[in-house]
């Protein structure tokens, strides 16, 4: 927001003040606990959820067979879902480490691997939403369409071109932590240089 006129002059020292006036809200200390509860205990508690009962969608999906499209594409959605909350758990585990001992910068590549396999998992939803409104649609006509080849052929089909995608992010850069002790407290610098 530019301050210009005056009106946006009166709503710009509004605005400060009340900034000002949230920073004494909360102490610095009760904000680590509230980040250190919600890093740990809430997504400690939310991925190991995830993950056993995504296995036990597998599981069921399996013993039920993989006969039709929207049980393949479901099973791959739960497959993908493993994949996001253990990484997301994994998340957690680094956080937790990076109290106990120096921070190693896996974190990073950690937060990079949550967004890519979570879009992996919003495109097999766009898929089973897809196959869903074409039931709607034209209901007699739905298990000629999407057959059970078709739907892994588009689930191989989301997971390669996403490697094929976010993989050089993983590849191309090379990024060297430096360890260095600044007066702000902070012991790690990430470089990242291309070539």
């Amino acid at each position: 927001m530019s301050c210009d006129s005056a009106a946006a002059q009166q709503q710009c020292s509004e605005v400060s003040t009340v900034m000002a006036d949230m920073s004494q809200v909360i102490s610095d200390d009760a904000l680590i606990y509230i980040r250190i509860s919600l890093n740990i205990v809430a997504r400690f508690i939310i991925s190991i959820a995830g993950i056993v009962t995504n296995i036990i969608n597998m599981i069921i999906f399996v013993k039920l067979g993989l006969k039709d499209s929207m049980s393949v594409g479901l099973f791959s959605l739960s497959l993908t879902d493993v994949l996001v909350t253990g990484v997301q758990l994994a998340s957690c585990l680094c956080f937790v480490t990076g109290f106990v001992c120096m921070n190693i910068g896996i974190d990073r590549y950690l937060g990079w691997a949550i967004s890519f396999v979570y879009e992996i998992s919003c495109w097999i939803t766009a898929m089973i939403s897809i196959e869903r409104c074409y039931c709607v649609v034209s209901p007699f006509t739905v298990k000629q369409v999407f057959t059970r080849f078709r739907c892994v052929a588009a689930t191989v089909t989301i997971y390669i071109l996403y490697i094929g995608m976010h993989v050089p992010v993983y590849l191309y850069p090379r990024i060297k932590w430096i360890e260095t002790i600044l007066p702000s407290g902070n012991t790690t610098k990430g470089i990242s240089e291309r070539s």
